[in-house]
Formats: C-alpha cells, sequence, structure tokens
C-alpha cells in the first residue's frame, strides 16, 4: 500500500467518525461513498511488481491486527452505542469500519521490521 493511500484511510476514517458523532443521520456514510469511488482511482495492479515473502508475512501481520481491531471496535460500538444517537440505526457499525480504516492505515505507514 502507498503512502497516499494510508493517509487517505486516516483521513476517512477519523472524519466519517467524527461524522456519526456530529450528525447522527445517514450523512455519516457520505465518507464510505467517497472512498468506494476513489477506490477505484486507487487500484494498483502487483503483477508487475509482487511483494516478496517477508513483505508478504508483514502485510498478513497487519491486516491480521486490523481486523482483530475491527472486531473489538465493533464489539465496543455495540455494546456501548447503539441505544445512543451516535450508534443508533446501524451508525455503530459505520463507527466501527471507521476505526478499523483509521487503525490500518496508522498500521500501514509503521514501518516493518
Amino acid at each position: 500500500m502507498r503512502k497516499t493511500e494510508s493517509y487517505v484511510y486516516i483521513i476517512i476514517g477519523f472524519v466519517g467518525a467524527a461524522l456519526c458523532f456530529v450528525l447522527h443521520n445517514e450523512w455519516a456514510f457520505l465518507p464510505a461513498v467517497l472512498l468506494g469511488l476513489f477506490s477505484v482511482f486507487m487500484v494498483r495492479h502487483t503483477k508487475e511488481n509482487p511483494p516478496s515473502e517477508s513483505e508478504r508475512a508483514v502485510i498478513q501481520k497487519r491486516n491480521l491486527i486490523s481486523v482483530l481491531g475491527w472486531v473489538v471496535f465493533a464489539v465496543l460500538c455495540f455494546a456501548l452505542l447503539r441505544n445512543r444517537p451516535a450508534g443508533a440505526g446501524g451508525l455503530w457499525f459505520a463507527l466501527s469500519a471507521y476505526l478499523f480504516l483509521a487503525l490500518h492505515g496508522i498500521l500501514t505507514l509503521i514501518p516493518a521490521r
């Protein structure tokens, strides 16, 4: 993943999370829609430059940490926010997805060891 993509994920994640807390309605899904549109331009071909085995292991580890983080975020958002305006109507799930995006973007910026 390029640094630009990481920054986009972080920005979309934090803006979307903020909108969930501020707007309490369907407009909080707008960053997710914009990410979907922007992802068309972020697609790149890896056949020309495939990752090495060590890079593949690091990518797999980061992805696993991100998914586990998403599970934690989803459980916490569901338990704490489903009956509040910031989580009502499925916003708790959107909030957990935005936090996942931010976490994934942050983890991809950390140098590989």
